[in-house]
Order: C-alpha cells, then sequence, then structure tokens
C-alpha cells in the first residue's frame, strides 16, 4: 500500500470590476489562482488573505456564502470557502484546497520579491473561450464573477 503525503493549501478566485485574477505558477507553468501552503497554526481564511497578499499585493474581502457563529463557550464557525478540491500532486502527494473567492478594492498589483510577475486579469470571455485553463479553474473563475459583483 502507498502512503500519500496530504497538505492543506488555499486558492483564492480574486475579482475586481468583473475580472479575475489569475496568474501563471512559476514551478507548474500553468495558469492558477493565488494561494498557497496554510502554515502551522493558521486559519485557512488568514491563508487565503495572507497568499492573495504576498502574490499580488491586494486586500481582499473574503465572500461569504452564509453568515457563521460564535458562541457562549468561545467557539466558533468560520469561512471553509466555497470548496474543498483535492488534487495530486504526484502519486504520494495530494493537496486538499479551501478553494475561496474574494473581492479587491483595487487592480493595482505588487506582488512581493519572488512571486510571479505573471498576473493576469481574466474577464467572462477570456475565461470561457480559454484552451489552456484547466476545468476547475474555469469553473470556480466563473463562479466567482457571478457571485461578486
Amino acid at each position: 500500500m502507498v502512503e500519500i503525503t496530504r497538505h492543506f493549501v488555499t486558492s483564492t478566485f480574486v475579482v475586481y470590476e468583473n475580472k479575475v485574477l489569475l496568474h501563471k505558477h512559476k514551478k507548474l507553468n500553468l495558469i492558477l489562482p493565488l494561494g498557497g501552503h496554510i502554515d502551522r497554526d493558521e486559519l485557512p481564511t488568514l491563508a487565503a488573505v495572507r497568499e492573495v497578499k504576498e502574490e499580488a499585493g491586494l486586500d481582499v474581502d473574503l465572500y461569504q456564502s452564509k453568515s457563521y457563529n460564535k458562541y457562549d463557550d468561545g467557539s466558533y464557525e468560520i469561512n471553509q470557502g466555497e470548496y474543498l478540491h483535492v488534487h495530486k500532486i504526484n502519486e504520494f502527494h495530494e493537496h486538499i484546497c479551501y478553494v475561496y473567492f474574494a473581492k479587491a478594492y483595487s487592480s493595482n498589483l505588487s506582488p512581493q520579491k519572488g512571486e510571479s510577475k505573471e498576473l493576469i486579469w481574466f474577464t467572462k470571455e477570456e475565461i470561457l473561450n480559454s484552451s489552456y485553463l484547466k476545468e476547475n479553474v474555469k469553473k470556480y473563475a466563473l463562479e466567482a464573477l457571478e457571485k461578486i459583483k
């Protein structure tokens, strides 16, 4: 039996003025949403916002499809994103990805040093007509555009 290592990650589909931000991943050479690994002891929501700030220099508000509660005992619910998407990195490694949608308040990009410089704002038409975007990226990007106005 093959042991599979799984890591928790986030992907955030950032929307601004009816466009969604994607980037060319430096290692994979694919057009993907912003995101990355969730640090030890970090909540997924905070990782999603942090990764967007690091990779694009944007401040965002995460979309919430429902409200979340805080309880008298100090426990609370968090925004778990729109999807949990599992994808293979190789036969021994998978990522469990919290997929978030977010609203940006600017399109001014300033990725941190070492991050991808190939950031692209896509319209709905560009996403629909793309032959190189992965199926799940298209689906989530289109849904983000639909939900965030």
